[in-house]
């Protein structure tokens, strides 16, 4: 079973809870789908979720029919799925949410079609593999997150859930 809130830091999701509210009809792109995509899909009715595995793309498919949700364009990418921003205008989503493989490719190729002041945020911000990402995005603002409670059956303890706001 697919719960319906983020696997992000209690944080990140204040923010996004605040963001959301502020921007009901936000363009959202998601890479690497799940419970984040229950939850924005309940939350706008403009998420596009990317995601490789096809196993994992059905069974979250199937929880999106079962929690009440805004229909998703929702796509099983197995190979390369970073080049799926390159289908979009230029300044288009107002988030980017980076929660699956080869991160660092889809954030290169998610930056041109954020929004000025889009956020483009990135989950497991922690982990070593990342710090490009710090260097690419030196000039944007950034806001930490860190994750301050265990949480049942979470297997990254240290985790945290970052995001950038893209310069205006």
């Amino acid at each position: 079973m697919i719960r319906d809130m983020p696997w992000l830091t209690k944080d990140s999701i204040i923010f996004l809870t605040d963001f959301l509210e502020k921007r009901p009809n936000a363009k959202i792109l998601e890479f690497g789908s799940g419970a984040s995509t229950i939850w924005f899909s309940r939350q706008t009715k403009f998420l596009t979720s990317i995601e490789h595995d096809e196993e994992w793309y059905n069974k979250v498919k199937l929880a999106l029919k079962k929690y009440n949700c805004h229909p998703v364009d929702y796509r099983l990418i197995e190979e390369n799925y970073f080049i799926a921003p390159i289908t979009f205008p230029n300044e288009y989503f107002d988030l980017v949410l980076i929660d699956g493989q080869t991160r660092m490719k889809c954030i290169k190729n998610s930056l041109p079609k954020l929004k000025a002041g889009g956020i483009l945020m990135l989950d497991n911000a922690e982990r070593h593999s990342y710090l490009k990402a710090y260097e690419l995005l030196q000039e944007w603002a950034i806001f930490r997150s860190n994750q301050t409670e265990p949480e049942e059956n979470d297997s990254y303890p240290e985790k945290q859930t970052n995001w950038w706001v893209k310069p205006i």
